[in-house]
């Protein structure tokens, strides 16, 4: 056996392609009818919206509102998912908005919810919102507590799904 550096070199970058190369094998193995069940909650035309506080609004230009816009999407969670799905859905078509807020608590997303979510009449909607509610409570910025937090946010549920069904 050749215990030699350029033999060690050359074996581990064999070894390293194959084993990097098995996600690929795999997944063009997969059916082709299963791979496209993923995305079964989206179809032609559908308009997406990310709503909730700094962590979906992770630092967009709230003066262009524009969908599908890189910088309207932010730098966090929502940009990296609308950038996937429009790459894997691009015939799809769809419109992605990213309406999150900095600061906000359940209440404030409530007062700004029919220009910010019920108007767009999204298809999708993902709301990501809580952590400032907790924590203005802890540091004595907000009276609120778990149980108006958690009637806040079924409000602001009934009332979408009520709207929006």
């Amino acid at each position: 056996m050749d215990v030699s550096r350029r033999s060690f070199i050359k074996r581990t970058a064999t070894n390293t392609v194959g084993v990097a190369s098995i996600p690929l094998i795999l997944s063009s193995c997969l059916d082709e009818k299963k791979e496209k069940e993923r995305f079964t909650l989206f179809n032609n035309n559908d308009v997406v919206l990310f709503q909730g506080d700094s962590i979906t609004d992770a630092g967009r230009e709230k003066k262009n509102q524009q969908p599908n816009h890189a910088g309207s999407l932010g730098r966090g969670y929502a940009f990296l998912a609308a950038s996937f799905l429009m790459g894997e859905l691009a015939t799809k078509n769809l419109t992605i908005y990213n309406r999150g807020i900095s600061g906000n608590k359940v209440y404030q997303l409530n007062n700004r919810w029919k220009e910010d979510c019920l108007d767009i009449q999204p298809s999708v909607l993902s709301i990501l919102i809580g952590v400032n509610d907790f924590w203005h409570m802890k540091n004595g910025n907000y009276d609120g507590d778990l149980s108006v937090y958690k009637n806040d946010y079924r409000s602001l549920l009934k009332r979408t799904k009520e709207q929006l069904p």
